[in-house]
C-alpha cells in the first residue's frame, strides 16, 4: 500500500464521518472537528510493509488540524462564508479546488456524479443540443464546445485554507 492510498483511505473515512455529523445537524466547524476526532480515535490501522501507517496518519492529522485551525480563524473574523471558503454543494466539505458547476461547487467527481448523471454533465460541459450525444461530436468539436462555455469546469480558488495543506 502506498502513502497516496493511505491518504485516500483517511480522507474517505474522514468524509464519511463529516457527512454523519452534518446529518446530525452540526455546523461545519463542529462537524469537521468531530470527524477529525473520530479519525484520531482509530487505533486499528491497515497493515503494510511499504510505508509507516502511523507516520502517514500523523501527517494526515497535521494537515486537517491546520485546516480546522484556519476554519476557526475564519469564523472568528466573520469570514466563514462562500466568498472566503468554497463548500461542496453535495457533501459540505470545505475545498480549495473542485468543479465550478453554474452556481454550485463540487469537491470531487464522486460528489458531482451523486448529483448529475454523466449524460447531464456532458450536456452542460459540451453544450449539447437536445437529443445530441457526445459521441456525435468530433474531437475538435468537443474541444471547441468545451472551451466556449464558462459555467462548468475544474478549478482552484483562492481561499483562507492554504493549498499547501491539501
Amino acid at each position: 500500500m502506498t502513502k497516496e492510498l493511505l491518504m485516500e483511505y483517511f480522507n474517505t473515512l474522514f468524509k464519511d464521518c463529516f457527512l454523519f455529523w452534518k446529518r446530525e445537524e452540526k455546523d461545519i466547524l463542529e462537524a469537521y472537528e468531530r470527524a477529525l476526532e473520530d479519525i484520531r480515535a482509530i487505533n486499528k490501522l491497515p497493515q503494510t510493509s511499504d510505508v509507516d501507517v502511523h507516520l502517514v496518519k500523523s501527517e494526515w492529522n497535521e494537515v486537517h488540524t491546520q485546516i480546522l485551525h484556519d476554519l476557526y480563524k475564519a469564523h472568528s473574523n466573520n469570514m466563514l462564508d462562500s466568498e472566503h471558503i468554497r463548500i461542496c454543494s453535495h457533501c459540505g466539505l470545505p475545498m480549495i479546488e473542485g468543479y465550478h458547476w453554474g452556481d454550485e461547487r463540487y469537491c470531487s467527481k464522486e460528489c458531482l456524479d451523486a448529483v448529475y448523471s454523466q449524460e447531464e454533465q456532458d450536456v452542460e460541459m459540451y453544450m449539447l443540443a437536445p437529443g445530441e450525444q457526445l459521441s456525435d461530436l468530433s474531437e475538435s468539436e468537443k474541444e471547441q464546445a468545451f472551451n466556449s462555455q464558462d459555467e462548468c469546469y475544474w478549478t482552484q480558488w483562492e481561499s483562507i485554507i492554504k493549498d499547501e495543506y491539501l
